[in-house]
């Protein structure tokens, strides 16, 4: 039954193949350039090359946000995310991890930087080590970065 499979989709790709040779040297021309322009064209204004610059930030301790980026956090820390929050002075960049087994996780920015168009923060979940004694206990870690007030797209990675 595969074998039937495979030929059947060796007959598509020929009758397609077929249909586009079938084509006006001008339409295929058309064609070939705009499959091209798809392809490599567009990531959505995230260009992931840009030049970036290390940019200020500041790691803001628990109770030292907005009340209501406070309200948002409780409502969406039980699951892992990412999400932005601007008031009039600063942009908000918060990474919520979700349920953890263990008390003690801690979070570490790896990169907080500046392109042209794109704040960009990447941070990674450390979990309990060192000397001290692994709680089980369970943790929704998050942590919140404040930065400079920007219009530009924010990119979070964990």
């Amino acid at each position: 039954m595969q074998e039937n499979n495979k030929k059947r989709g060796d007959l598509i790709n020929n009758k397609q193949i077929r249909y586009f040779l079938r084509l006006p040297p001008v339409l295929r021309c058309l064609y070939l350039i705009f499959a091209l322009l798809l392809l490599g064209g567009c990531d959505g204004g995230l260009n992931l090359a840009e030049s970036r610059q290390e940019a200020d930030y500041v790691i803001c301790p628990p109770g030292h946000f907005p009340p209501e980026l406070k309200r948002r956090i409780e409502g969406k820390c039980k699951k892992a995310c990412s999400f932005t929050f601007s008031n009039t002075s600063s942009t908000y960049l918060v990474v919520c991890y979700g349920r953890q087994e263990y008390a003690g996780c801690s979070i570490r920015v790896e990169e907080c930087s500046m392109g042209p168009r794109t704040l960009y923060l990447r941070t990674q979940l450390m979990g309990p080590g060192g000397e001290d004694p692994v709680v089980r206990e369970p943790t929704w870690p998050y942590i919140v970065v404040r930065c400079q007030r920007t219009d530009k797209v924010c990119r979070i990675e964990r």
